[in-house]
């Protein structure tokens, strides 16, 4: 085994075994590894609080439990006020963004790219193709997704254009009946239907059109259709980690538990570890895992400290300027944040693009860009610097 430790050969196994198992290991238990890993984050932040607590001579077991009434209950303090919102703002951009479709089971008009109508219950959607059960018959009818111009739920805003040019705004009912002013009117299979658009749409379709008049080589490109699948698919995958009920209480239940056994034992299992490696290499090893210990954990602190104080200013700042969903776009900007080098860059883009979307120009473009400047100087200036001295080490 000393080779690993005296040769060149040696040493690149241990790396990349170091950067392969944990990847393995994610690929055959990914949700038991991310529980695991956020168990260990969580063990590196509160680590040095028990240990002051300990030394203090309080029990190692009070320790933790003073130290995750204190930790735990201010996160979750915080998770517990910023959840609704989050839920509710994704919940609003899913409406303003217009990108609520049909799911199975749904009442549906399907309407075709000959402008047949079709009506019935969803049966499924996907990348290729569409199916429907008929109300009358019962019969199940299948189209190739290229075929199909629109779905449109019952229930939906749509515009009716009759075969004698009469026009009906209003919102659809089963059987071909659309609803407008309390009046229903009925419509035929061969008239013609088209979701109504919502504001930020008619914003987009008038943003697509400038751009397209002003570079040439956009003119065949469906950017509208692009942003708006884009849109779809991550606020989809968003709100359903939001809603994901296996996923919070395994979170809320098996990361404190796993957490404080990590804490119980860290020490103890260290000492056995380092008794373990052969006194050759004793000396090298344990200043090894000290100098890891004290960076990997400040850094984890303060990363966390980070993320908290800029999402603060971001959702301060974008509230300020009038900005909508202003939480949500803040929490982005900190997420991204955690990202080295294109992070601070890639967290404006979201606020960008709401900005644009919101008045159909780009008139929060500048005060947008004057926000993330101002969060990323107090960040780079004073946050990074400071954060550990001051919110650890005065602590502790």
């Amino acid at each position: 085994m000393e080779w690993l430790f005296t040769t060149r050969n040696g040493k690149v196994t241990l790396v990349v075994a170091a950067l392969a198992l944990p990847m393995f290991a994610l690929s055959l238990f990914r949700e038991f590894f991310t529980l695991i890993v956020v168990s260990g984050a969580l063990t590196m932040i509160m680590i040095p609080i028990v240990d002051n607590f300990e030394n203090r001579g309080m029990k190692r077991q009070i320790a933790i439990a003073v130290t995750f009434a204190l930790i735990i209950g201010g996160v979750g303090t915080i998770a517990g006020i910023s959840y609704p919102i989050m839920l509710k703002q994704f919940t609003q951009m899913e409406k303003a963004f217009g990108v609520q479709r049909a799911t199975i089971g749904d009442s549906v008009y399907i309407r075709l790219t000959s402008n047949k109508i079709f009506q019935g219950i969803l049966r499924t959607q996907n990348d290729t193709a569409i199916t429907v059960t008929d109300f009358t018959k019962g019969e199940i009818f299948e189209w190739i997704t290229p075929d199909v111009a629109s779905v449109s739920r019952v229930g939906d805003s749509v515009i009716v254009t009759s075969h004698d040019g009469r026009r009906i705004e209003g919102v659809l009912r089963p059987y071909f009946v659309v609803m407008q002013d309390e009046r229903f009117y009925n419509f035929s299979a061969e008239d013609k239907i088209v979701p109504k658009l919502n504001p930020f749409k008619e914003k987009l379709n008038v943003f697509e059109s400038n751009l397209q008049k002003k570079f040439a080589f956009l003119q065949e490109a469906d950017i509208t259709a692009f942003i708006d699948s884009f849109i779809y698919s991550a606020l989809e995958k968003i709100q359903k980690a939001l809603l994901n009920i296996k996923t919070l209480l395994g979170t809320l239940v098996i990361v404190p538990m796993v957490t404080f056994m990590f804490l119980r034992d860290y020490h103890n299992s260290l000492k056995k570890f380092i008794r373990s490696i052969p006194n050759k290499y004793f000396e090298m090893s344990l200043n090894l895992i000290s100098s890891l210990e004290v960076q990997v954990g400040k850094y984890i602190r303060g990363v966390c400290i980070e993320f908290f104080i800029i999402s603060f200013l971001a959702v301060l700042g974008y509230s300020l300027i009038g900005l909508h969903f202003a939480f949500v776009l803040g929490v982005f900007v900190g997420l991204f944040n955690v990202i080295p080098l294109i992070g601070p860059y890639l967290g404006t883009f979201p606020a960008m693009f709401v900005s644009i979307t919101q008045f159909g120009d780009m008139s929060l473009f500048i005060p947008v860009v004057l926000v993330n400047l101002l969060v990323q100087g107090v960040d780079v200036w004073y946050v990074k610097p400071n954060s550990m001295e001051i919110f650890i080490a005065r602590i502790l």
